[in-house]
């Protein structure tokens, strides 16, 4: 059983669905002033679990984000974020300028390397969460304590 008060976890209920209903619209849009909201949605959750992991690690695991920056004139943007010495770049991009369907895009480039690895939901058949967000920066972590383990 909840200890928090019933008003308190109705009002969670609403609001992450319509979170949720936000966010799915804006995933479903490919113009750019969609897609920015929603870059800049990922930057709220990211940075909002880099603040969860600070909290829970203290200054033993290095969380945190970046601003968001826009790299060009073109309305290119992206932000960072450094999670347990990996670097994940989200970042807003248009692939066709001709016929401009901007997308945001991760990345994930463990520290001191240029291996990159694609992190994101499917093409087709998926879309940004605060829990794919979560579920990253928690596969990032695991990788971490793996690796402390191994030492």
């Amino acid at each position: 059983m909840s200890n928090e008060p019933f008003a308190h976890r109705v009002r969670e209920l609403r609001d992450s669905w319509a979170e949720r209903r936000m966010v799915r619209t804006l995933a479903a849009s490919h113009d750019h002033r969609s897609q920015l909201q929603l870059l800049e949605t990922l930057h709220r959750w990211a940075r909002e679990s880099c603040d969860d992991i600070g909290r829970v690690y203290g200054e033993g695991v290095a969380a945190w984000v970046d601003p968001i920056g826009f790299e060009d004139a073109n309305g290119v943007a992206s932000f960072h974020a450094m999670v347990a010495g990996f670097t994940v770049i989200f970042l807003l991009v248009s692939h066709d300028p001709a016929a401009p369907r901007w997308a945001v895009t991760a990345t994930v480039l463990p520290d001191g390397t240029r291996d990159a690895a694609i992190a994101g939901p499917e093409r087709r058949h998926g879309h940004w969460t605060r829990g794919r967000i979560e579920d990253l920066f928690l596969s990032l972590l695991s990788a971490h304590e793996r690796a402390a383990a191994a030492n």
